[in-house]
């Protein structure tokens, strides 16, 4: 693998990856364009703006019965009952920049700052020795974190074979794979400060995540059409429309192949409105439904949806 360039002077992802569209893909891409015609480039512009000046992309760690003052006034008191339940059973949580890319951020930050917090530093400098509980934990880490980046190494292959050209998607594999190697010499402040660079090297790693999304939905499109409504022609059309843009929110269609293409699940927490019964507990969901056999994950990844958002939770 060649040295790509310093972080600081990658391309916008965002500008790179419209070279990913295969030549089979290219009629489908017209779709994309005249859907996001319905915004003059100039109002994108400033709802962007605005966005990233209130928002970070990743932000502090805080309690959730923050999130009381945005529904103290909502007619639906299943939020305020949501919340005070999430409050309870929740130390933290971390609200994610709404901008189309919640999931697929939140989703990754969770899952590599478990594996940072779980010390696979610490294990690849030495500690491998049979102990205690925290060894034990640190060790099993250590693992997943191989497993997951041979899976990530091993991924472009396969996503040559359903259609990517690897000129265009080699920049983000690579720059994947080289945060993976790095991965054990970061901190979490170091993790926090690379998902909120601008444009920065995690908008890659985020984008590569729809790629696989994409790529595992069309190798996987038998198992998958079934879901898409009669709006798209066939799975390539509907990865080039719902997938593959930056911006385009994510169902749980995209959220099944995403798990299972990298071999992670998810627990969603769903603030929806709805009321709780007494003594009752937000509706939850983990993904994907074949959890082996019960066993609990090395990496828990537990995220909470409002409506049109993802934000992340933390015991």
């Amino acid at each position: 693998m060649q040295q790509r360039e310093e972080a600081s002077s990658l391309p916008p992802a965002e500008d790179v990856h419209e070279n990913c569209l295969s030549q089979s893909q290219a009629a489908g891409h017209n779709q994309v364009e005249e859907d996001r015609d319905l915004l003059t480039i100039a109002q994108q512009e400033e709802i962007d703006s605005q966005i990233a000046a209130s928002q970070p992309l990743v932000g502090p760690l805080e309690p959730p019965s923050m999130l009381l003052q945005a529904y103290k006034d909502n007619p639906e008191k299943g939020f305020v009952e949501g919340v005070e339940d999430l409050a309870r059973r929740y130390a933290k949580m971390r609200r994610i920049r709404r901008d189309g890319n919640c999931f697929y951020r939140a989703f990754l930050f969770a899952y590599l700052a478990g594996l940072v917090e779980g010390g696979i530093g610490d294990v690849r400098k030495g500690e491998e020795k049979e102990g205690g509980g925290g060894k034990g934990r640190k060790r099993g880490r250590k693992k997943e974190w191989e497993r997951f980046s041979q899976t990530v190494k091993d991924s472009k292959a396969w996503l040559l074979t359903v259609g990517y050209e690897e000129v265009a998607i080699d920049i983000f594999w690579e720059v994947f794979v080289e945060e993976l190697e790095a991965l054990p010499q970061k901190s979490l402040s170091d993790l926090e400060s690379t998902f909120n660079e601008p444009h920065g090297v995690a908008s890659y790693m985020v984008w590569y995540c729809r790629l696989l999304t994409s790529g595992y939905l069309k190798k996987h499109k038998e198992e998958y059409e079934a879901f898409l409504d009669a709006s798209y022609r066939d799975m390539d059309d509907f990865c080039v429309r719902e997938v593959e843009p930056t911006g385009k929110e994510c169902e749980q269609v995209q959220i099944m192949a995403l798990v299972r293409a990298l071999g992670v699940s998810v627990r969603i927490e769903y603030l929806d409105g709805r009321a709780l019964p007494p003594g009752g507990q937000l509706p939850c969901h983990v993904l994907p439904d074949e959890r082996d056999g019960g066993k609990e994950e090395v990496v828990p990844v537990t995220l909470l949806y409002r409506p049109g958002h993802y934000d992340l939770l933390v015991k």
